[in-house]
């Protein structure tokens, strides 16, 4: 697979088979087959009236897939590195989205502490954007402070989910990263 392709389960196989994990035993977890699985990073520059490229080849495969260029965007779990909180936004499209919703849904009933402590952080800032002819997206001032993005933005494909990063953030996140939770869930998988 090319840096930056987007690989959509059930389709072709691309040139280098993508490792799948094990499906869950609950059927409620394991991928459906119309499935996208973003993977791959795109630079983007934010420009002036808050806007980015979603790039060429997420906007085909999205439409590939028979839905338009609406997405949700809203802000990603954060994690402490000394004192300062690392943020990124969230980036769904339609169909996956849905699933999310689905899930939390079916893992914690509505009246679950937890499941309304996370719906009172996340849907309130949730925005839903659409592509306009040039592929952008309008993200709004309170997401990108959120995230601390000013100018240069990192897109990067995370399974079913694309993340919207300060650059300079991302590479303090993977700079700080201790290995063996990865090494961990790669032998699990793999």
């Amino acid at each position: 697979m090319a840096k930056g392709e987007v690989y959509r389960a059930g389709a072709a196989e691309p040139s280098v088979p993508l490792p799948v994990p094990t499906p869950s035993p609950s059927a409620s977890l394991a991928p459906a087959d119309d499935d996208l699985l973003f993977a791959g990073r795109w630079a983007a520059t934010l420009d002036d009236k808050g806007r980015i490229v979603v790039p060429a080849k997420i906007r085909e495969t999205i439409e590939a897939s028979g839905q338009s260029l609406s997405f949700f965007v809203g802000r990603g779990p954060s994690k402490t590195l000394g004192l300062d909180p690392v943020r990124c936004l969230v980036l769904y499209d339609r169909r996956n989205f849905a699933r999310v919703r689905s899930r939390v849904a079916a893992q914690l009933p509505q009246n679950d502490p937890a499941r309304q402590d996370f719906e009172r952080v996340f849907y309130p800032f949730l925005e839903m954007v659409d592509c306009d002819k040039a592929g952008r997206i309008m993200i709004g001032d309170e997401l990108l402070k959120y995230a601390g993005i000013e100018k240069d933005v990192l897109i990067a494909g995370a399974n079913q989910r694309l993340e919207i990063w300060n650059p300079a953030t991302w590479n303090r996140l993977l700079a700080s990263m201790d290995i063996t939770g990865f090494e961990g869930v790669a032998r699990a998988a793999f």
